[in-house]
């Protein structure tokens, strides 16, 4: 196994569009949520289709600074930039993120028949990782922690806030 790979990413101040839950996990949350078209959320269908987003949707733990009362800290959303201005899907809700500094972990590819204990490697590498060995330290208030689609060819990824020592 090889050691979870990693890159800092400055984002800048931006909103997000999200779709909230009572969720503290994925699984739970696409009971709440319910599946959508192509075996994600329901949730993850819109969010693929919102104009202008800064990048694809992503699933979300939300710090207790950005939870609202009686909703977990697993939604799934997608940034959008400061200046968005088209309406918000029904049933969703846009809020503002400052700017941030995020540290990206990067999983080897996998093969698809092998995607769980794949994750949970990298999931378990991560979990690990030790920033300050790197001149950071987790800064899980500055935003969400960010987990892309898990996709084979690319690996599993995830990014967490942090911040420069």
């Amino acid at each position: 196994m090889h050691p979870v790979k990693y890159q800092i990413l400055d984002r800048p101040a931006r909103k997000l569009i999200l779709k909230r839950s009572r969720a503290d996990h994925y699984m739970d949350y696409v009971k709440e949520i319910g599946c959508g078209e192509k075996n994600n959320s329901a949730a993850w269908d819109v969010l693929e289709n919102v104009r202008d987003a800064m990048f694809e949707p992503v699933g979300l733990w939300l710090p207790a600074s950005l939870q609202t009362e009686n909703t977990g800290s697993y939604a799934h959303g997608v940034e959008i930039p400061i200046t968005y201005t088209w309406p918000i899907p029904d049933g969703f809700e846009e809020i503002t993120l400052p700017p941030c500094k995020y540290i990206v972990f990067l999983g080897e590819p996998y093969a698809e028949e092998d995607a769980e204990s794949a994750i949970a490697q990298t999931m378990e590498q991560i979990r690990q990782f030790d920033p300050a060995e790197h001149g950071y330290a987790y800064a899980p208030d500055t935003g969400p922690k960010m987990q892309l689609q898990p996709q084979g060819s690319r690996g599993y990824i995830e990014l967490w806030p942090v911040t420069a020592l």
